[in-house]
């Protein structure tokens, strides 16, 4: 299952010209970037087609959270999928989410969120651009997703093992130290690349990876703010984008800038030694993409040339 994002903008900048059904992450926005009644049970349905395409009936485990409210017309069509409510002030003992799954993909994030600052910080060293690479929507997005994908299936079975909500099998390991350890070991990771960045006051990686928990306290909402957002829900408008103003909007790429950047990653894997690795697979998938781009290249051509052949007949009155 996709992550779902949510955030303060319809349309950011920085993901202007996009296509939002291609994107690895189910993409939702209101102002004040909270889940939603109806964000939630749209949810709902797209796990519950994704369950039903598959074949499968699943149980369903959530927190009782005011959100989770599941609507009438919504449970009508759950036919896959089952909601079960944890009992009132057992989310941290029963939740899975909270007993390592979180820990897992907010490590993992991090670790491509500060790669991304490093890499940004050599090229402006290496001269290779002039200024620093703002770090946007856009790729905090797809940095979220590949994050998910890296929480590996050991870790999430692990965690369900710690709330002892399922019986113990053979499948998932009974030594809840081997959790401990894996978490102990993405820290060490995260921390070698926070020793990376520019001199400064740096946290360490265990704060690093809490440090919205105690920025949600600090920064929480008064009952009047949560009412006026519950209340105002369904009647946001996309407002003037002020906190992304000065970032870019990117032209979308032509299908000819398309077919060049195949092309020269095509030429690039050709040209590697053995010691770069089996490209033969790249190469297939390259070679698949570069065909489908061409076809709608040649496509577009052939529709310009009839559209000016009309304009012709037009302009000149043929007959």
């Amino acid at each position: 299952m996709a992550l779902t994002f949510i955030h303060k903008h319809k349309t950011p900048r920085a993901m202007k010209n996009l296509n939002y059904k291609n994107l690895p992450v189910y993409y939702y926005w209101n102002k004040k970037a909270w889940m939603q009644v109806s964000i939630f049970n749209d949810i709902l349905l797209k796990l519950n087609e994704k369950m039903k395409r598959r074949g499968r009936r699943i149980v369903l485990l959530i927190d009782n959270a005011p959100v989770h409210l599941i609507l009438d017309e919504t449970r009508e069509k759950l036919d896959s999928v089952e909601v079960k409510f944890f009992p009132p002030n057992t989310t941290t003992a029963l939740q899975p989410c909270d007993a390592g799954i979180i820990h897992s993909f907010k490590c993992y994030y991090k670790r491509l969120f500060i790669q991304n600052q490093i890499d940004a910080y050599d090229n402006v060293q290496d001269d290779l651009v002039e200024v620093l690479a703002d770090y946007n929507i856009f790729k905090a997005l797809q940095n979220s997703a590949e994050a998910w994908s890296m929480v590996s299936s050991q870790t999430i079975s692990n965690c369900w093992k710690k709330t002892e909500i399922l019986s113990p099998n053979d499948e998932i390991e009974d030594d809840d130290s081997i959790l401990d350890d894996f978490e102990e070991e993405e820290e060490a990771e995260l921390e070698r690349l926070i020793a990376l960045l520019p001199e400064g006051d740096h946290l360490d990686a265990r704060e690093y990876i809490n440090i919205e928990d105690e920025m949600a306290a600090e920064g929480a909402l008064t009952d009047d703010e949560i009412i006026d957002a519950v209340l105002n829900a369904d009647k946001e408008e996309e407002m003037v984008i002020n906190d992304d103003e000065f970032v870019p909007i990117l032209e979308k790429v032509s299908l000819k800038e398309a077919e060049k950047s195949v092309d020269n990653m095509i030429r690039f894997l050709y040209e590697q030694e053995p010691e770069f690795g089996e490209v033969n697979d790249k190469l297939r998938i390259l070679k698949g993409l570069h065909k489908r781009v061409k076809l709608h290249l040649v496509k577009n051509l052939k529709q310009l040339n009839l559209h000016n052949f009309h304009d012709y007949i037009a302009d000149n009155n043929v007959v």
